[in-house]
């Protein structure tokens, strides 16, 4: 028989005037640390995904770079932070590849537990490979290649994403000229790696660019890429939900084809509700969309080039709590002048006014960046953002910065009224999680341990108004949990001692 002793520890309801139109303080940016001491000679290599902070607070970071001596360069270097001691010194985590393969464009992801996943493809693109850093860690001793076929084949683009059930997902694309191109999945499940799947196909005329992929809070995996020909180049986007993926869905249609460098753009999923958001760079112009009930948004303008200037949204990413934020960059080209700056999108959907990061000189060029949030870990609703920096002459060494930025003292808001849509979570003996939503609203239910890592996800959607009743699995260990429960204006976390 389970019997649960029930403890409240908190109910923290947010000021229903200022719920959804309410804005974070102002970020206070700490002073930028320089990662990479001695420089490098060379470009480094953070594409999309260069950095990640896990359950522990611990930030993790990889590249490619041209400083290791090994006989084939580029390759895969990692680093992290561990809070109130330091950064570590730089590890080559390809080493096992390094007398055969050229190894560049990393990509990394954390799951629930805390386990660092990496992928990369080979210089000239012709492999695949992952490997994966335990929670206590240790990593694997060797690289898995997850590609499967031809060696000539190029490959390219490779992303990973973690979703809450463990599932490891990886997305890249495959290319041969007198064929066509491809775009392929596949999943790591229980630390077996499943068969890969082809989600899309073109021939020799047409072309895929730029896929991106991302899990959310619900398990659902959200992919978009660019598919391009007849002249024209669109969005598309796909969504797995359960082992089932969607048709093909255009997002929005250029009247011309752009080339793929001219086009980049980024996919994330909003962690409190759910809901894919892409930003993309079209006409001179950044601009953003968002799904939700199944419709994509009309797309909304935020930065606009124009005169002697040059800019848009270099990165995006979201707290745990639903608040969005976009890295910008703006260049004046007369004055050879590079500015980095900020912009907050409320619950609301609202974004707020620009606030600068790492003001501009003439000294410096900026390339890849890295924007993350706190996540799951102590301090979620910090930002962390690193950038690539090299000087304006050519043949100056490069180098990677690091900033980390946590909301200010005093905060702003908008007048308006959101009315309350939750009652009391109440937990029975007999493990049942009841709870009452008077309106439509997105849930999120889930059982963290007592270091704050989520061990499972019980309800992540939208539901209808009502009474819901959610049993704890079986398989949780006794000891202590805590069910934390959180809806729109609400949160709640309840302390229960599991014996059995």
């Amino acid at each position: 028989m389970t019997v649960l002793l029930i403890v409240l520890i908190s109910l923290t309801p947010v000021n229903r005037q200022e719920l959804n139109t309410m804005f974070h303080p102002q970020i206070v940016w700490d002073p930028e640390t320089c990662l990479t001491a001695p420089p490098y000679n060379n470009p480094l290599e953070c594409p999309y995904n260069p950095i990640v902070v896990s359950p522990d607070g611990q930030i993790h970071i990889v590249w490619g770079s041209y400083r290791t001596s090994d006989p084939l360069q580029p390759q895969v270097y990692y680093k992290r932070f561990v809070p109130d001691v330091s950064w570590t010194p730089d590890t080559c985590i390809s080493a096992d590849l390094a007398q055969w393969h050229k190894c560049c464009y990393p990509e990394i992801a954390c799951d629930s537990q805390g386990n660092i996943h990496t992928v990369w493809q080979e210089y000239r693109g012709y492999h695949i490979w992952y490997k994966m850093r335990r929670a206590d860690g240790v990593w694997d001793s060797v690289s898995t290649l997850i590609s499967v076929g031809s060696g000539t084949l190029p490959r390219g683009g490779v992303l990973v994403s973690c979703s809450p059930d463990g599932h490891i997902h990886t997305l890249w694309k495959e290319s041969y000229h007198l064929y066509g191109t491809w775009l392929v999945y596949r999943e790591k499940v229980g630390g077996v790696w499943q068969p890969p799947l082809v989600l899309d196909s073109v021939g020799p005329d047409s072309g895929i660019a730029l896929p991106y992929l991302a899990a959310g809070p619900d398990n659902r995996v959200h992919v978009v890429y660019l598919l391009q020909g007849g002249g024209i180049s669109r969005y598309i986007y796909r969504c797995r939900n359960g082992t089932v993926w969607s048709p093909r869905e255009l997002i929005h249609a250029g009247a011309d084809t752009f080339p793929t460098s001219e086009v980049p753009y980024w996919l994330r999923v909003n962690p409190f509700t759910g809901e894919s958001h892409i930003i993309f760079y079209q006409s001179g112009g950044s601009y953003h969309s968002w799904r939700s009930n199944g419709i994509w948004q009309p797309r909304e303008t935020l930065y606009i080039t124009g005169g002697d200037t040059i800019g848009g949204c270099d990165n995006f990413t979201f707290t745990r709590n639903g608040i969005g934020y976009g890295i910008f960059f703006m260049g004046i080209l007369t004055r050879h002048v590079v500015y980095y700056w900020y912009r907050e999108r409320n619950r609301n959907g609202e974004w707020g006014q620009r606030y600068l990061v790492r003001p501009g000189d003439s000294l410096h060029r900026y390339y890849f960046s890295g924007f993350t949030s706190g996540g799951d870990g102590p301090n979620p609703d910090h930002l962390y953002f690193i950038w690539n920096m090299t000087g304006a002459n050519s043949g100056d060494t490069f180098q990677i910065y690091f900033k980390h930025g946590a909301p200010g003292p005093q905060g702003r808001s908008w007048k308006e009224r959101v009315q309350s849509g939750f009652t009391a979570l109440k937990v029975s003996p007999r493990g049942e999680c009841e709870f009452n939503l008077k309106r439509v609203g997105f849930v999120r239910l889930g059982v963290y341990d007592v270091m704050g890592r989520q061990e499972r996800l019980l309800v992540a959607g939208y539901k209808e108004p009502g009474r819901y009743m959610v049993k704890l699995p079986d398989d949780i260990a006794c000891g202590v949990h805590f069910i934390q429960l959180e809806v729109p204006d609400t949160r709640v976390v309840k302390k229960v001692v599991l014996v059995r």
